[in-house]
């Protein structure tokens, strides 16, 4: 605790007041008849204003007035209240003295021997009860240690504020050589001040202790509540439907806007019914994924953290879902709620079977046409052949595909042609055709025409080629026999 407690760093200032309880000396006290009391009236005058600070817990009334007490009642011209925080002592608050002028306000540092004698102030320590100190009596020692720019009282006494066996803090008080010694009576009053002072900083202290705690909670709760608007604004956004479920017993926690637009039905539906997202699964697909699902939240090792199924829609629609589910344990390691993503892939299912349906056509177009397609990547060397390429060159589809294959197939009347058509493509940027023969395994022989266009490709960036492969044995055929048969009819 520091001063910082007190506002501003305040400094109060009043003349001593005919209100305040003043001491009023034991031969001036006179009971009537029927009382008997003895305990002075201005104990009851300091216990019920103590009191009734207390009950306020704010930290600066109560500091401001113990000290002005404390300075009034003892006569003294200074006084300093330290506080113990985590083991150590810290002076909070000084008062001075000053005729008729008291004057009040907040202080910051350790206790060292420039404010409090280190006899009285390590006797407190040692005993938990006042210790005094005449000036007459230790002139040079109260000098050496009291002496820091001040001058030293004349007596000096130091109050323990003790609570429960705990040392509070220490009130120091220094009494200056035109003051009066603190006599028998006063110091009772003293200690009485000192002991409703404890119970009022303790109360204090543990009440702006609880405050700053409060404090740090508002905002700790401030700070959760913006992250959880941050995270209902993005997952509001994105069009994957974001859920989490607690199972014991079932209760939807949240679920994102985006349900209502790929289930079609209303978000409160699912908040009053859990299972409603699993009664509009596909009846091929129902028995499987709530299978699944149902082993998986009750422990069983399943893994449900790529689930694909297909749900009906009210109006008839059907929709591809890709569910991702995290299973969320307690500490005893059982399941206690789930959350996952769930997203609509219908349109990517739609695009991988145009794709598939595409790459069948194609195929099959090259089947019957006899010609296969291929690219070629010359700076690392990479070759892409179709299936019918594959079936063209007689080689198995594990087989991977370079330009030493096709050197390897060719007819070695057409290598060195094919080899200068090769190097050219790596060394410069054309497009090329190109007719050569291929020797198959079994000895026989295909003719083939090749023509490659040039593209550059963003992702190598370097050009590539892409081409096709005609097997063009059958035609060379035909018009070799037609040739031949020309010659006969009309030799030369």
């Amino acid at each position: 605790m520091n001063s910082n407690v007190w506002e501003g760093g305040r400094t109060g200032e009043r003349p001593v007041s005919k209100h305040r309880p003043r001491f009023v000396s034991s031969g001036a006290f006179r009971p009537g008849p029927r009382v008997r009391s003895v305990v002075p009236p201005d104990v009851h005058a300091i216990t019920t204003l103590i009191h009734a600070i207390s009950k306020d817990f704010v930290l600066e009334p109560v500091l401001d007035t113990i000290v002005s007490l404390a300075l009034q009642h003892a006569g003294a011209d200074r006084a300093l209240l330290a506080l113990s925080r985590g083991g150590a002592l810290s002076i909070i608050a000084e008062g001075t003295r000053t005729e008729d002028v008291i004057r009040v306000g907040p202080r910051s540092g350790a206790v060292d021997t420039a404010d409090l004698p280190g006899q009285v102030f390590r006797q407190i320590l040692r005993t938990l009860e006042p210790a005094t100190l005449e000036i007459e009596e230790h002139p040079a020692d109260v000098v050496a240690e009291t002496s820091a720019g001040r001058r030293p009282g004349r007596s000096v006494l130091g109050l323990p504020l003790v609570r429960r066996a705990t040392l509070i803090g220490i009130l120091y008080l220094e009494v200056g050589a035109s003051g009066c010694p603190v006599s028998p009576p006063r110091m009772d009053l003293l200690k009485i001040l000192a002991a409703q002072a404890a119970i009022a900083l303790d109360n204090a202290r543990r009440y702006w202790d609880r405050e700053r705690e409060r404090a740090g909670f508002r905002r700790t709760k401030k700070v959760l509540l913006a992250i959880e608007e941050r995270f209902r604004l993005l997952a509001d956004a994105v069009p994957d439907v974001l859920w989490i479920m607690d199972l014991n017993p079932e209760k939807v926690v949240y679920t994102s806007p985006s349900f209502e637009r790929v289930w079609g039905l209303p978000v409160e539906d699912l908040y009053r019914n859990p299972r409603l997202w699993a009664e509009r699964i596909h009846p091929e697909d129902h028995e499987r994924v709530w299978d699944r699902f149902r082993r998986w939240i009750a422990g069983e090792p399943v893994d449900y953290f790529e689930v694909d199924f297909r749900i009906l829609r009210p109006d008839g629609a059907i929709r591809w879902i890709h569910e991702r589910g995290v299973l969320i344990l307690d500490e005893r390691g059982r399941p206690r709620a789930v959350g996952g993503i769930s997203s609509d892939m219908t349109g990517l299912r739609k695009t991988e079977m145009e794709l598939r349906r595409s790459e069948a056509y194609l195929a099959e177009a090259q089947r019957l046409s006899r010609t296969g397609s291929f690219g070629w990547r010359p700076a690392s060397g990479e070759m892409f052949w179709s299936d019918e390429t594959y079936r063209i060159f007689d080689v198995d589809r594990s087989t991977k595909s370079t330009v030493e294959l096709v050197l390897q197939r060719t007819h070695p009347d057409d290598r060195a042609l094919v080899q200068q058509t090769v190097e050219r493509a790596k060394r410069d940027v054309w497009d090329w055709d190109l007719v050569h023969r291929i020797m198959m395994p079994d000895g026989s022989m295909k003719h083939l025409h090749v023509v490659a266009h040039t593209m550059r490709s963003e992702e190598a960036g370097s050009p590539e080629y892409v081409g096709a492969v005609m097997d063009v044995t059958a035609s060379r055929a035909r018009r070799d026999a037609l040739a031949a048969a020309t010659s006969e009819i009309d030799p030369p």
